[in-house]
């Protein structure tokens, strides 16, 4: 069954639901904790649930960030979790004005209709954040609601959190970043035309945009796996400028491995799986050929000896 999906203003009204509330911007492995109690809360009277916010949360509590998801990737992601129903708030005045008992009254109880609440201990909801557990857990039984409170996720260097994540980002650490989060970082899009500089050096490449939503790790040539019409290619991508043909546009540009097909204007999923190198502005286009085959050999031969391809 595919989710519903439900933006800002939130009109419908929810079938009796267990709901998780957050903001899930990288839906990171702290995140999934949550949606994992959503699905063992469920039932045939419950359908599972999130309220979330779509990224002015940001503005609001990181300016500047955007977040590790765009929306579309999101929305499927939650899908695959299990989630039947999204509530997606756009964190206007209205919202942070909003009080924690009309938080409740208005938006819980009467718009998505939650009998189960999962929450993580440290989750902040009402006008000046007074509303959080402590408080939900005292007045719970007057709204007739089961709380249901998930402790922090933590590994060896600290709490799991998408600023974390994108700390190693812009390290170029993305096999931290990937643990953090359960899954390789991911950009998703349409195939475009580039200049084809590629095919004419025997290096043929796909061209994807970076979603102008989505938080930007540093730049580079990475290890990848992309995914078209439900088929996986590993490859090598530089995400980046291409400064040596001096590019002006932000590009994920993808060299898959042992494949020639015509794949314009179809979508691709981009996983970053190992960084190279950073992007570099090389002296001739030769020059950066012999290095781009210097990164494919690596690739490969690190392709082969950790999934067997």
């Amino acid at each position: 069954m595919d989710v519903k999906y439900y933006h800002t203003p939130v009109k419908a009204t929810f079938p009796p639901s267990v709901i998780a509330l957050g903001k899930f911007d990288g839906i990171h492995k702290g995140h999934q904790e949550l949606i994992k109690k959503v699905i063992e809360n469920k039932d045939d009277s419950l359908v599972s649930a999130v309220f979330t916010f779509d990224k002015t949360i940001l503005n609001f509590t990181e300016e500047g960030l955007l977040p590790l998801l765009n929306e579309d990737e999101r929305i499927v992601i939650f899908n695959e979790l299990g989630i039947e129903y999204i509530a997606c708030y756009s964190f206007d005045d209205s919202l942070k004005n909003l009080s924690r008992e009309s938080f409740v009254e208005e938006i819980l109880i009467k718009r998505l209709n939650a009998k189960k609440v999962v929450i993580g201990e440290d989750f902040r909801f009402g006008k000046g954040r007074e509303g959080d557990v402590s408080w939900l857990n005292s007045v719970k039984d007057s709204y007739n609601l089961e709380l249901i409170v998930v402790p922090d996720l933590a590994d060896d260097d600290g709490r799991i959190s998408s600023s974390r994540i994108r700390d190693c980002l812009i390290k170029a650490d993305i096999k931290a970043a990937n643990k953090m989060l359960g899954r390789p970082y991911s950009i998703s899009g349409r195939i475009i035309h580039g200049r084809e500089l590629g095919r004419t050096i025997g290096i043929p490449t796909t061209n994807v945009k970076m979603p102008k939503e989505q938080f930007v790790p540093a730049l580079g040539v990475y290890i990848t796996k992309s995914t078209i019409d439900a088929k996986e290619y590993y490859g090598i991508s530089n995400l980046g400028f291409k400064p040596t043909v001096n590019g002006k546009h932000l590009l994920c540009e993808t060299n898959l491995f042992n494949f020639y097909d015509d794949v314009y204007d179809r979508d691709m999923k981009v996983e970053f799986l190992e960084y190279i190198r950073p992007e570099k502005k090389f002296s001739s286009v030769m020059e950066l050929q012999e290095e781009m085959k210097r990164n494919i050999l690596y690739a490969k031969s690190y392709v082969r000896e950790h999934f067997n391809k």
